[in-house]
């Protein structure tokens, strides 16, 4: 019905709110982190593949902050073949797919989230992504289902609170 769907957009727009304060403080650092992002060697594959995939994943966050985003994804591409277990690298080229917003770019993006996922569940800000990228395609549900996902995964008990405020309010 029309009430409901206008009941669950309310809903995602409000987790989206919350989940954006929450992140504010990690939003510069997302859009410029090293593609390592502060983890260390997964333990899969060999450590000198992890960092030189990580190197070329830099490339592509420089290309990505100078807007040249068919560059950018296949560097990032590029990085994701030769190491398939850097969650930070799907982020990054999901981010990508959504800036770029060719046609298919956004369930390019979603793909990208759901795998970042994958390979680590425990990160709040692949679900985040996740979330962002099937509400902008008004699948609603899905989205909310990420958001509670994100929430649970948010590393500080502040921003845990602020989230759990906001779905409260929904």
């Amino acid at each position: 019905s029309v009430d409901k769907g206008s009941s669950d957009m309310e809903r995602v727009l409000k987790m989206q709110t919350g989940l954006l304060i929450a992140a504010i403080a990690s939003f510069v650092t997302a859009n410029a982190a090293l593609a390592l992002d502060g983890k260390v060697f997964p333990g899969k594959g060999s450590k000198e593949t992890w960092l030189s995939a990580s190197r070329i994943a830099n490339d592509g966050i420089a290309l990505t902050e100078a807007k040249r985003h068919d560059a950018a994804v296949a560097k990032f591409q590029q990085s994701i073949a030769m190491y398939p277990y850097a969650d930070a690298s799907y982020r990054n080229l999901g981010v990508i797919f959504e800036e770029r917003a060719k046609p298919g770019d956004l369930l390019k993006a979603e793909t990208a989230y759901k795998k970042a996922c994958e390979l680590d569940p425990k990160d709040w800000r692949n679900w985040n992504a996740l979330g962002n990228a099937l509400a902008y395609q008004d699948k609603l549900q899905q989205s909310i289902v990420a958001y509670e996902k994100a929430k649970a995964c948010c590393p500080t008990e502040e921003s845990r609170k602020k989230l759990a405020a906001c779905i409260e309010e929904v």
